[in-house]
Order: structure tokens, then C-alpha cells, then sequence
């Protein structure tokens, strides 16, 4: 498996990164913006960040052929929280205010 992903990062003798500093990188990535959407920081362009995580992840997993519902929920809860933002209990209200 470590060579497919060597091979999937690297094109025309280039690497471009480690698979595993890529996934280190990709899972921090992932905890801050939970942590924004929990906080209610910057609530859009964060859902908007989610939604494209999402929607990347869900493509990939359709080409591996696995199954995996949790990639339509987070996808579907980053659109609502696109289009109706964070809310009155959300640090970008309080702000606001």
C-alpha cells in the first residue's frame, strides 16, 4: 500500500510530499476547521473548507468503491452551514454585535 501512495503523489519522477506528512498535515487541517465550526469562527469560509474536504473525500472513496455515509452527512451540514451561517450562538455573531 505504501508504494500505491508513493505512486499516487509522485508524477513524471517528482514527489510531491510524503503520503504520511500529506495525511499529518490533512488531519490537522481537518481538526482546526472542526474546531472554527464548533466555535463558530469564521463559520462560511470554514463550512465551505469542510464541504470541499468532503466532497473530495467522497469522490475518492467512490473510486476505491467503499461505502461510507458519514462523507454525505459532513458534505450536507457544511451547505446549510454555507448558506445560513453560525447563528446567534456563533463567535462571527457575537462579534458582529
Amino acid at each position: 500500500i505504501t508504494e500505491t501512495l508513493k505512486d499516487a503523489f509522485t508524477v513524471n519522477g517528482f514527489q510531491f510530499m510524503e503520503p504520511m506528512t500529506f495525511t499529518l498535515i490533512l488531519g490537522i487541517v481537518e481538526l482546526l476547521l472542526g474546531v472554527l465550526l464548533i466555535i463558530g469562527l469564521l463559520t462560511r469560509i470554514t463550512a465551505f473548507l469542510s464541504a470541499s474536504f468532503a466532497l473530495c473525500y467522497l469522490l475518492a472513496v467512490m473510486v476505491w468503491g467503499s461505502q461510507d455515509p458519514m462523507s454525505l452527512v459532513l458534505l450536507g451540514a457544511s451547505v446549510v452551514l454555507i448558506i445560513t451561517g453560525g447563528g446567534s450562538m456563533s463567535l462571527d455573531y457575537l462579534l458582529k454585535a
